[in-house]
């Protein structure tokens, strides 16, 4: 754990900002302390509780090398939360305080449900928030999206990221063949391109259901809160959110497929401008993945283009 002076003093701020002291005995980890992150840009979360209300609390620190880091994702969640309007805005998981120690940035949010350990249960819980994943994206297209219609616009944001994935050295050639031929289709007018709100990182973990369900005759629905906006861009491609959120719940076939081609019917998009969307993003992600490794975007990259030419969105 980090330095418990450092810790004690943002723990007095957030207890002051809140009105109520945290107890500094439920301080913990939500993994083992010391487990490797995958990013080096990776901050460290907390899970602390009120002394009064027993309500939980997520605090998240910077990395000391990357101070800004949690300011950032506090500050684009609260620009998708605006952008997308009070009704949608409500799954925004945004910050109750966000402040600085030192040059350190931290945020405080709200402590979220999660998915059970039961299997059955979680299985449900998963259809749930699938259902009602799925329609938010839907609907925070409609409230966000517009045709690119201008054709240096169009070059810029959907050709120029299908040529650049094209180039790419290390994903399967899927991934190139798969952006080629959209790039020409594109070209030929035959596929629209759109640009909308994109999370970035909307898979199964990020999507966590909330509360108690409500009972409806198709079963338990669970409420969902989206945490992690740092990735999030307002005027990206909207359709790689479906794409990666169908994937992590239910894996690179039929079942996926199906929750993409939903998201394709009521959004309106085809199945081309889906894959279209879903590659000009990694193709845009090639060329800025900061901390992210590229070996794993390259295998992100080759899963994704595999799955919409087995399933015919290419």
């Amino acid at each position: 754990m980090r330095d418990r002076d450092h810790i004690e003093d943002i723990l007095a701020r957030c207890s002051e900002a809140l009105g109520e002291p945290l107890d500094r005995e439920t301080l913990r980890p939500p993994e083992p302390e010391g487990a490797a992150s995958y990013v080096a840009d990776a901050g460290t979360t907390l899970y602390v509780v009120g002394t009064v209300s027993r309500r939980g609390f997520c605090l998240s620190l910077s990395n000391p090398l990357f101070p800004h880091a949690a300011d950032c994702a506090a500050r684009q969640a609260e620009r998708a939360r605006a952008l997308v309007g009070d009704r949608l805005g409500g799954a925004v998981c945004t910050a109750i305080l966000t402040e600085r120690h030192g040059i350190q940035s931290f945020a405080l949010y709200p402590q979220l449900g999660g998915y059970s350990q039961n299997r059955g249960v979680r299985w449900i819980q998963k259809r749930s928030v699938s259902r009602s994943a799925i329609t938010w994206l839907t609907d925070a297209f409609a409230a966000t999206a517009s045709e690119v219609e201008d054709d240096d616009a169009r070059d810029a944001a959907f050709l120029r990221p299908l040529r650049r994935l094209a180039e790419e050295r290390g994903p399967d050639e899927t991934v190139s063949r798969s952006a080629l031929a959209l790039e020409g289709a594109m070209r030929r007018g035959e596929i629209r391109a759109f640009s909308g709100l994109q999370h970035g990182d909307f898979w199964l973990g990020n999507v966590l259901p909330t509360g108690r369900p409500t009972m409806r005759r198709s079963g338990p629905d669970w409420g969902f809160a989206i945490i992690d906006w740092r990735g999030a861009r307002v005027a990206g491609h909207p359709a790689i959110d479906a794409l990666r959120f169908s994937m992590s719940g239910f894996g690179q076939g039929r079942a996926a497929a199906s929750r993409l081609r939903r998201y394709g019917a009521k959004t309106g998009l085809t199945d081309r401008e889906c894959a279209a969307s879903c590659l000009c993003a990694m193709g845009w992600l090639a060329d800025n993945l900061d901390q992210f490794p590229r070996p794993r975007f390259h295998a992100g990259a080759t899963k994704a283009a595999q799955f919409l030419v087995r399933n015919e969105f290419v």
